[in-house]
């Protein structure tokens, strides 16, 4: 405590050390608040003592909580898959005397389909984040200027571990670690005499380690794989090497709120020189993802709209040539509770090709290099019942994801690669409403969307509504807001 208070017996009051003095010593998770108070001195009139008081939080904290999901987590087919997963998590505030916050959680779920139990999950993840940051790096004063400017800093190691096995199909593990620093910073703002705040935020990863494996596969997804190749190139697994950025910023101004999020991730930019390694596991791409959201209150009800923009592109050797698509696990996705409400989760794209509306459509295996989507909902109260809020909302939700190069040679696959002259005609829509159940501290919510427009439909692709009727519509379960 003693190397973060900043207000010095015998200094010169300043403000700026008395802010952050204070920002300092709430960053520690070990103190539930602290409590700064300024007294006239009994010595002289140009003097002031200073009383500082800690108030010390609960040191550990064990949680239980059943998680639930519809359609939102199946690997391989688009039928309906009821899931629930059980979280044990433990929280220590005060690890290792050092107000270090660590939290450790256990997951383990099952999903449920046409064969009852179709999917069993497990999970691992383990973080230690550290309220300074740790120079492992050659910053010099980095963390001081931070510091002074009012950032709050902490340093994030990240240990993860993911068993999936997909019954009659395949089990996936995947192993993630990660160092890292976050820093972030308050601002209140005015202009016109009205005030408003600014949040920045910051997550830099220059460490971040992926091996992902498919250990075990079944004879029918193999041949699967073996007829149709793009799926070989989707379902590649490998060890990613690289770094991650994050940069957000939240500005709340009387009843609006904007978000904006840039993040961008790399694997293989140094390593991937190495050619054993090139041609070997080793996962090289870059991807950026782009999100802007805007929310305007009302009090009862809220406008949101929000626009996203993500691509990425392998550029790594194999031992048959180039990767031509992100794997599977870094590759986007659209459909599901929270994208493209109107189709189940990975079964809309790729553009307007039809490579997977025939045989294919029974399986949930579309990924691609670009994702483009927009959303508008207005939400609205419905009214209240045993202190449960019922709520409702009106949606509509526009995007698609594409690769770069089709997915292969044939008829089937025009239309999946990305061309400026053309995207925007390839434009999936969907609207629906829902019905949302608001218990304060977590909200329920179903969603019923209809296809508007479908551009990979084997009829009526170019047409809106295109038999459209009250029950081929698209249910979706979902957790809080969808964005």
């Amino acid at each position: 405590l003693a190397n973060n208070i900043y207000l010095y017996p015998g200094g010169l009051y300043k403000q700026q050390n008395y802010y952050r003095t204070s920002n300092r010593l709430s960053q520690f998770s070990a103190w539930e608040y602290n409590n700064i108070e300024f007294l006239n001195s009994p010595v002289s009139d140009s003097l002031l003592d200073i009383n500082l008081r800690m108030y010390p939080a609960k040191k550990q904290k064990i949680s239980i909580s059943l998680e639930t999901s519809y359609n939102t987590n199946d690997i391989v087919t688009t039928t309906n898959v009821f899931g629930t997963s059980l979280i044990l998590g433990l929280q220590n505030r005060n690890a290792y005397r050092q107000s270090v916050l660590t939290n450790t959680n256990l997951t383990g779920g099952v999903e449920l389909g046409s064969n009852f139990i179709q999917t069993l999950l497990a999970s691992f993840s383990h973080t230690i984040a550290i309220p300074r940051i740790i120079r492992i790096l050659p910053f010099e004063n980095f963390t001081d200027r931070l510091q002074e400017k009012g950032f709050h800093t902490q340093t994030l190691i990240n240990v993860n571990a993911n068993y999936t096995r997909r019954i009659d199909f395949f089990t996936f593990e995947s192993v993630n670690g990660s160092f890292g620093y976050q820093w972030s910073k308050n601002i209140l703002r005015s202009k016109r005499y009205k005030s408003y705040t600014v949040t920045k935020s910051f997550l830099w990863k220059p460490f971040n380690i992926e091996n992902t494996s498919l250990p075990y596969t079944t004879d029918s997804f193999n041949t699967l794989l073996t007829q149709n190749p793009p799926l070989q190139l989707s379902f590649r697994t490998g060890l990613v090497i690289g770094q991650q950025f994050a940069y957000n910023i939240v500005r709340s101004k009387e009843n609006k709120i904007n978000y904006f999020l840039v993040d961008f991730d790399e694997s293989g930019a140094l390593l991937g020189f190495f050619k054993s390694l090139d041609q070997g596991s080793l996962v090289r791409y870059i991807k950026g993802e782009v999100e802007f959201r805007h929310n305007i209150d009302y009090g009862k009800n809220q406008l949101v709209f929000r626009t996203y923009g993500g691509a990425g592109y392998s550029y790594g050797l194999t031992n048959t040539g180039y990767e031509h698509t992100l794997p599977f696990f870094k590759a986007f996705y659209a459909g599901g509770p929270n994208s493209m409400r109107a189709w189940q989760v990975r079964n809309l794209g790729l553009g307007s090709s039809k490579y997977y509306s025939g045989s294919l459509n029974q399986y949930d295996l579309r990924f691609g290099d670009i994702k483009l989507e927009g959303n508008v909902e207005y939400r609205f109260l419905l009214g209240t019942l045993f202190g449960i809020k019922f709520k409702s909302a009106l949606f509509t939700d526009i995007g698609n994801i594409w690769n770069w190069q089709p997915i292969d040679t044939s008829a089937a696959a025009v239309g999946s690669d990305f061309k400026l002259n053309r995207f925007y005609k390839e434009f999936a829509v969907g609207a629906g409403t829902g019905l949302r159940l608001d218990f304060n501290y977590f909200l329920i919510r179903l969603d019923w969307a209809y296809k508007i427009r479908d551009p990979q439909a084997l009829e009526g692709s170019s047409t809106w509504f295109y038999k459209l009727s009250p029950g081929n519509g698209q249910l979706q379960l979902g957790i809080n807001y969808p964005f």
